[in-house]
């Protein structure tokens, strides 16, 4: 989505989501890596793809903004805190 090289690629974990829109149940995995990347000027990376958008924020910064699915501020909070053993998390409804 970004390419753009990177480096010393660390699974963090997986996040499962579902929401629903008018019509449908929708389901997403978010799989989640700890990376480096081979720029420093993060504000020239850009989409591949037209219909997505990136934007570069500090962790620190991430309990400011109304970040989706609500359940990955669970796993930012384990990242702060530096918690090592990988993280999977639910919202799917039976």
């Amino acid at each position: 989505e970004l390419n753009i090289d990177v480096y010393n690629l660390d699974f963090i974990g997986i996040i499962e989501n579902q929401w629903k829109n008018k019509i449908n149940i929708i389901y997403e995995t978010n799989f989640l890596f700890k990376i480096n990347i081979s720029t420093n000027n993060l504000k020239s990376i850009k989409s591949n793809e037209k219909n997505l958008s990136f934007n570069w924020i500090s962790l620190n910064e991430l309990d400011k903004i109304n970040i989706k699915p609500d359940i990955i501020k669970i796993a930012i909070e384990q990242i702060k805190k530096q918690i090592t053993k990988p993280i999977w998390l639910t919202n799917f409804i039976s």
